[in-house]
């Protein structure tokens, strides 16, 4: 039929944008029909709601990623990691954060927690902020997608460069992995994130805590800090610098 639009649904804002209406009463139309109403994927999101971590198994197929490689990125990564990289909003300073990675006890997701933290002092109050997310092993290397529920902030992580090491209470009295075991004992990559209207790239280096004295009063030690702290080793300085600065995009 002459006329007929064969993407009906796909070109409503070109449909409103052709009518004399006022850019209040299009915007209205527009969060009615596609944030209030839900009309165009209403069905498809909802039914993703009720599957606990559909993201996740969702990449999984999207990405192809074999169930050995994941399952070899569980056995290894499991556990609470300290990370670094430089700040975004001031030059010389540096993010000391927590990351934590643990396997879900019925879907078996590997799932992930960011933790950073702005500790009080000066006058100002402490901040925190919890990303929340999921690791990949693709392509022998680890992926991280991380979201943050409250400012809707994002972060993705990868990791072309790890290493892999006995640890365990047969070396240490004092880890938190019983025996000894191979795991995944620091990770070196980069990060792209979304902070609230900015962009950012920048290196980033992970380190496993492998001693539950440390563990117990890691989140007190979390900070923004110096290059010269006491926090931030001599090597994993040199690592990020080696890797390049921070970019803000």
């Amino acid at each position: 039929m002459r006329g007929a639009d064969p993407h009906p649904q796909t070109n409503i804002h070109k449909k409103l944008a052709k009518r004399t209406l006022p850019k209040e009463a299009r915007d209205r139309c527009l969060r009615h029909a596609f944030e209030e109403g839900d009309f165009f994927s209403r069905a498809t999101r909802h039914k993703l709601a009720g599957i606990p971590d559909a993201v996740y198994f969702a990449f999984l197929n999207f990405a192809a990623v074999k169930e050995t490689s994941q399952d070899k990125a569980r056995a290894r990564s499991v556990g609470s990691y300290k990370f670094w990289r430089p700040s975004v909003e001031h030059d010389e300073e540096f993010i000391f954060g927590r990351i934590d990675f643990e396997e879900h006890p019925d879907n078996h997701a590997l799932k992930a927690r960011m933790l950073q933290v702005k500790q009080a002092s000066d006058g100002e109050l402490a901040a925190r902020e919890e990303f929340k997310g999921y690791l990949f092993r693709v392509c022998h290397m680890h992926l991280l997608f991380l979201h943050d529920p409250v400012s809707n902030d994002v972060r993705m992580a990868i990791f072309p460069r790890c290493k892999v090491s006995e640890v365990g209470t047969t070396r240490n009295s004092r880890c938190p992995f019983a025996g000894s075991v191979l795991h995944t004992v620091w990770m070196d990559g980069f990060v792209l994130g979304i902070d609230g209207s900015n962009c950012f790239f920048s290196p980033v280096h992970l380190s496993l805590v492998d001693d539950v004295d440390e563990l117990a009063g890691l989140d007190d030690q979390l900070d923004i800090i110096q290059a010269d702290d006491r926090r931030l080793p001599r090597r994993v300085f040199n690592k990020l610098q080696r890797s390049g600065p921070l970019r803000r995009l």
